[in-house]
């Protein structure tokens, strides 16, 4: 999976989604936020298993994929950089 954003664009993306995402998750995968790119666009889903927020984002698809990325820890880093494009390339070598 490989895509570009804007990281200010990003940003709102995941505070959005963020509100679902449990302080204190029970189950680690409830801390993530799937990453689904395809097209031109760029697909956040949080869930709780109560609550489940999606949100679209226009991206720079070069190749599409899926990837679970921490959401807590990914949102505190984008805040600190200046609106900048930021660049996701994730190798996919360990599939089953």
């Amino acid at each position: 999976m490989k895509f570009s954003i804007s990281s200010s664009d990003l940003v709102k993306g995941l505070s959005s989604v963020n509100g679902a995402v449990p302080t204190k998750a029970t189950l680690p995968i409830l801390e993530m936020v799937l990453f689904e790119a395809e097209g031109q666009s760029l697909k956040l889903t949080a869930t709780d298993l109560d609550t489940s927020i999606v949100e679209q984002l226009e991206a720079d698809v070069e190749e599409a994929g899926s990837v679970a990325i921490p959401a807590k820890r990914l949102l505190e880093t984008l805040r600190q950089l200046p609106d900048i494009p930021v660049f996701f390339n994730v190798n996919e070598q360990y599939q089953v």
